[in-house]
């Protein structure tokens, strides 16, 4: 399969683009971005960057996505959790609203190690992001969650099912599941019913750690979880993950050497 300009986007840090004046067309690339904001600078950005963001990508209609914040979730106190993410979400929406953006990417964070029971983690889940994704919905933002250190999706998509909701949807991070779950891409993939996929996250590790290695230098088998991704026949965003510019390039390179990008 190859992936499209117009469903290619580069995750970029809003921390990248405050020091430098031309942050916008440097981090970008040419291409669509995905940008990631901790929760204190989605609570105050600054408005001048925003313009010049969408600037940049209307001029080229590229795509722009949010990777939104990521929050310590406790789903044993599911109160408390809401209560913090609540308010979070609504600087989200604000942030959307203000780019025109209608499509976030969010952590479950789902704890196979806690003392706390998965199945009792899911149920708190599933209350948690049916409320955050109604007030996504209700100002027409669809939203994926992410696989992030869970060891295989099983309960990230039964807490899709279990919230029934269009506008939420699966995001696969191929570093995540290779260095946090023993499955291979396809049994990964095998777990998500067909069109539930609306993001992939491309990010290149050894296995042993989610060190966002550049494309290619690490040990995923792209070439075959694309092979087997292009089977489902989805329409999804590919979002490429690096830890800086020329690493972003060698990314870009590879993909391109290997016939999976324009």
């Amino acid at each position: 399969m190859r992936i499209e300009k117009q469903n290619f986007l580069i995750q970029v840090k809003y921390s990248d683009l405050l020091s430098e004046k031309r942050g916008v067309e440097k981090h970008f690339l040419g291409f669509g971005g995905e940008l990631y904001l901790s929760a204190e600078e989605i609570t105050r950005y600054d408005t001048g960057i925003i313009n010049n963001i969408k600037s940049f990508v209307e001029k080229d209609r590229l795509p722009l996505r949010l990777h939104a914040p990521i929050a310590e979730i406790d789903y044993s106190q599911i109160k408390d959790t809401f209560l913090r993410l609540k308010p979070l979400y609504g600087y989200v929406i604000k942030f959307c609203k203000a780019l025109g953006i209608n499509h976030v990417v969010a952590h479950a964070e789902l704890n196979y190690d806690s003392v706390f029971p998965i199945d009792k983690q899911l149920a708190g889940a599933v209350s948690v992001w049916r409320a955050l994704g109604d007030d996504l919905s209700a100002n027409n933002i669809h939203i994926s969650i992410e696989n992030h250190c869970e060891r295989e999706p099983t309960h990230l998509v039964m807490l899709m099912k279990k919230v029934r909701s269009p506008y939420l949807a699966m995001c696969v991070d191929l570093g995540h599941f290779n260095a946090f779950s023993d499955l291979s891409a396809q049994n990964w993939l095998e777990k998500y019913p067909v069109g539930s996929i609306k993001e992939i996250h491309l990010a290149d590790n050894k296995g042993d750690d989610d060190t966002h290695l550049p494309v290619g230098d690490g040990n995923i088998d792209f070439a075959a979880f694309f092979k087997n991704f292009d089977k489902r026949g989805e329409d999804c965003a590919f979002v490429l993950e690096p830890r800086n510019i020329s690493e972003a390039k060698k990314s870009i390179s590879f993909l391109r050497k290997e016939g999976m990008i324009e």
